[in-house]
């Protein structure tokens, strides 16, 4: 039997075991997550982040011109003609807005109206065209391309499919491109003075305003292991199409809105009909109707929402959504392992838990729901000030730190209640229980069952002459003699007093008496002096052997009894020695 010390007389050795425990719980649940086990958790308690967050009050900077089914009906043509959005921009120009741009695609010419088009391109230096660079390549309108008017639409998704990155630019031959957002959110800035600010150009850390723009790693947050080409940021969106002021195409052909909406503003003129398809899920998305394209946001709403990001950030400081470093991510997830290891150690160890007797089982669900509901509401609190740390990954280290921590608890208690405090070797009671599961057992396969008993001669007197202080301490020599003298898998017990038994499973008796001898030859070379021995002038042990083939009609007590013969028996031919009991086959003294 293992020596296992009750926490109570080493407070510090317990301590130790629950920080380690707080350890290994932590640098599993850090290498799962590595391997993208909860990024999808992760990512839908993101997306559950927006959908609790309040409503914020709409970006008055930003006005979205959109083409809708009744807009493409009104035109009775699609693509509008180069024409009728060479007309619809003459009419925004009126009331001068800050930045402008066109997110539909006019690489060809639509005729009629295509110098008209032109000519509206190379007078208005702040419109700015879109083109596509991943994947299925789209060019820019040539004119605009030319006047480096571009941006590029591409939007990112997740592994999930949703919007959840801004790419904000990318390196394409050579060639810093910048997003259509980037681009218009910077023309509208440079009215007010601001422009970007490299702060550290090794890590792309750039200031805009008020702002302090840092790339996405591709371990952030909640991602394990995802592509971060060029320059992306995690889009901390403002809502969908009610948070931006919405006027339609057809209103804008017609001249049917206000001066307030356009100018010094940022216009989008993009399409959201569905039968056109631009559309792209968000967090805004129930996981329900992940693939209801009635719930999908429309491309120039995405975009609008980028733009409103910088914004925002730049000019009124609205948190931008940043993360932390990876060592910063396994800290946190250290910190909460170790929370529920202690909070598991200490709930376990109160006076009020044993004093209701509280099932374990309530306790722990308990201090897990409390945990997990902390765990979550901590990151839904960063998240409203612009961090997203993982929520679900903590609360899985902090479930599994006080489910070990109450296994160890529930062990140490176990141990108390079948450990002899004084040897450190089973108790009577666990000897009693441990018998008769190997009776059963030895009935079953009809094998020899082996016991011996042990007596240290003369205690008594070993007391009286020495006190007990160094009694105690030579029962704790003899059973620690007795556990290196029998074999792996033997079961030692203080049986009571200065009494020892040993359990041989599938044992016959010639090897039982070996390993009897073997115990009171180890016990004697202990040479404990014991001046007061009529035997020896050192601690001796005499045993008795007992062999048997259990049935399901005999007693686990008879064996017990049988060995005690064998106890006398040595006893009478004059202590340490080992003698086997009834019926006799022999005996052996020295």
């Amino acid at each position: 039997m293992s020596v296992v010390r009750g926490f109570n007389k080493d407070r510090w050795q317990y301590g130790g075991r629950v920080t380690l425990t707080s350890l290994i719980v932590a640098t599993l649940t850090v290498v799962t997550s590595g391997l993208g086990v909860f990024e999808f958790i992760e990512l839908n308690l993101l997306d559950h982040f927006f959908q609790w967050r309040s409503l914020e009050v709409p970006d008055r900077r930003i006005t979205l011109v959109t083409v809708d089914e009744a807009d493409i009906e009104f035109l009775q043509k699609w693509p509008m003609s180069d024409r009728v959005l060479a007309e619809a921009i003459a009419h925004l120009k009126v009331y001068k807005p800050r930045a402008i741009g066109v997110d539909l695609y006019r690489n060809l010419a639509v005729e009629p109206g295509s110098d008209e088009l032109q000519e509206i391109y190379r007078s208005t230096p702040y419109l700015i065209g879109i083109e596509k660079v991943v994947g299925n390549k789209i060019p820019p309108a040539p004119t605009l391309a030319h006047l480096e008017q571009i941006g590029f639409s591409d939007i990112v998704l997740d592994p999930d499919g949703k919007v959840r990155r801004h790419l904000m630019s990318i390196h394409r031959n050579e060639t810093m491109k910048s997003s259509l957002s980037v681009q218009l959110a910077l023309l509208y800035l440079k009215a007010e003075g601001i422009t970007p600010e490299i702060v550290d150009s090794k890590t792309k850390t750039y200031r805009l305003g008020r702002a302090v723009l840092k790339p996405l790693s591709s371990h952030g947050g909640g991602y394990s292991n995802i592509d971060t080409g060029g320059y992306q940021m995690l889009l901390n969106f403002r809502g969908d199409r009610d948070q931006f002021t919405c006027i339609s195409l057809t209103d804008v052909l017609e001249n049917r809105f206000s001066r307030e909406l356009i100018h010094d503003r940022v216009v989008l003129i993009g399409a959201i009909a569905p039968s056109l398809k631009d559309i792209f899920h968000t967090p805004y998305n129930t996981k329900n109707a992940t693939f209801d394209n009635r719930l999908a946001m429309e491309g120039p709403i995405v975009h609008a929402n980028a733009i409103s990001q910088l914004l925002g950030a730049a000019l009124d400081g609205r948190p931008l959504l940043l993360t932390v470093s990876q060592i910063q991510e396994k800290l946190w997830i250290v910190l909460w392992a170790g929370l529920g290891s202690i909070g598991s150690f200490l709930v376990l160890n109160s006076k009020f838990f044993k004093k209701k007797k509280i099932g374990i089982g309530r306790i722990l669900l308990a201090e897990i729901t409390v945990g997990n509901l902390g765990a979550i509401a901590t990151s839904y609190w960063l998240f409203l000030n612009g961090w997203w740390l993982p929520s679900f990954t903590p609360a899985i280290a902090l479930s599994a730190a006080v489910l070990a921590v109450a296994f160890d608890y529930t062990r140490q208690w176990k141990n108390l209640a079948f450990i002899d405090g004084l040897t450190q070797v089973a108790n009577r009671r666990y000897f009693d229980e441990y018998l008769q599961q190997e009776w059963r057992r030895h009935a079953s396969d009809r094998k020899s069952l082996s016991l011996i008993l042990c007596d240290v001669d003369y205690f008594k007197r070993y007391n009286d002459t020495y006190g007990h202080l160094e009694g105690d301490r030579c029962l704790q020599e003899v059973a620690r003699a007795i556990e290196r003298a029998v074999r792996a898998g033997d079961f030692v017990a203080r049986y009571g007093g200065e009494e020892f038994a040993v359990i041989l499973g599938n044992t016959d008796a010639q090897t039982a008496l070996g390993v009897a001898d073997r115990i009171r030859t180890r016990v004697r070379s202990l040479a404990l002096p014991h001046a007061t021995s009529e035997i020896n002038e050192v601690v001796t042990l005499s045993c008795g052997v007992a062999t048997s083939i259990p049935d399901w009609q005999s007693d686990p007590s008879d064996p017990i009894a049988i060995a005690d013969r064998g106890l006398y028996e040595a006893k009478r031919q004059g202590r340490d020695c080992v003698s086997l009991g009834s019926p006799p086959v022999g005996d052996r003294c020295k």
